[in-house]
């Protein structure tokens, strides 16, 4: 039987990434699949290119046991996909630009960070209008992120951390009593855990940076959510021969990044790849995070609305960093 290959929300809806299913023509295939699989994979193929062993191909191509037939959805934006497109994420414009700064003075990275994770939040704030996250709350919650730390400079960071996802709590119930629109119980949760989570990320991003070796841990983090997002994004543009899914995909490229970067950087290796293992947990969770802020539901694969989802996971990411430093090193 013909191989039929899955991408995106078409493998959300099935369930599953390949399956062999029967029939002469890549329309009977697709018969067969839609019966099978039920009305969301049918809308799923309303707008789906089709390729038979990398060749576009339409209903009426013929297909026999062995062909693969690969179903990509449209890329964001509603442009098709095509065998050669890629198209870089731009978590990796973000993470390039932090990691230039990484050169500079720490205030110049901390300035930088700062400003993605404003640019972020603005971007989530924007995404679900029904339930809007707090814009404010979560631009209080990134300040004390970075401020807060400086009261515990000479004790444990971590409690410099807690200080800044207590305002960031605190600026979320405030908005809410001035804000009507925040009062909905999806809007103050959705606002609860994005201030959280940015305030954690400005306070571990600022502290790492400013600590002894600290530059060589955001090397690491970088590496991470560069080599991750890029190697997801490859493994499911490109239809052909059995590889793996995105989510395991960018898993494996953060443990050989966190791998290949702790060495070189005269790293104890063991610790940084537990370390990468914990950056590579987020950013699977950070995307589940964000999507559900975004859309209401939890996508693993699909894409959710969104000029910056790429960078829901490298924030959550950055958030659990100085906790898998104190946890591991």
């Amino acid at each position: 039987m013909p191989r039929l290959r899955l991408f995106a929300h078409l493998r959300e809806a099935a369930g599953t990434a390949v399956v062999d299913v029967d029939g002469a023509t890549v329309g009977a295939v697709l018969e067969s699949a839609t019966s099978t699989f039920g009305p969301d994979f049918e809308a799923g193929l309303a707008a789906s290119r089709v390729w038979v062993n990398g060749d576009p191909a339409d209903e009426t191509t013929a297909v026999a046991s062995g062909d693969e037939i690969a179903v990509l959805p449209p890329v964001s934006g509603g442009q098709q996909a095509s065998v050669t497109d890629f198209q870089v994420p731009w978590a990796a414009v973000v993470v390039v630009a932090l990691a230039g700064l990484l050169f500079l003075d720490p205030a110049f990275f901390v300035a930088g960070a700062v400003g993605a994770l404003a640019a972020w939040a603005l971007d989530l704030s924007q995404a679900n209008t029904e339930d809007p996250v707090g814009l404010p709350a979560v631009l209080v919650s990134i300040i004390a992120g970075v401020l807060a730390p400086a009261v515990f400079l000479d004790g444990n960071h971590l409690e410099g951390v807690g200080l800044a996802v207590a305002i960031g709590v605190v600026a979320t119930f405030a908005q809410a009593a001035f804000w009507p629109r925040a009062r909905s119980l999806v809007s103050l949760g959705s606002t609860m855990i994005v201030s959280v989570v940015a305030a954690a990320a400005a306070a571990s991003l600022s502290i790492v940076r400013l600590a002894d070796g600290g530059t060589s841990a955001l090397w690491v983090l970088l590496a991470v959510c560069l080599v991750s997002s890029l190697a997801a994004a490859g493994s499911e543009r490109v239809p052909g021969h059995d590889r793996l899914d995105p989510l395991s995909a960018g898993a494996i490229g953060a443990e050989l990044a966190g791998l290949v970067v702790s060495y070189f950087q005269g790293l104890a290796v063991v610790p940084y790849l537990l370390v990468s293992m914990v950056l590579a947990l987020a950013l699977i969770a950070g995307r589940a995070m964000g999507s559900l802020v975004r859309t209401g539901k939890v996508l693993l694969v699909d894409s959710s609305p969104g000029l910056l989802t790429p960078l829901d996971g490298p924030v959550l990411g950055a958030a659990l960093l100085l906790y898998a430093l104190v946890l591991f090193l």
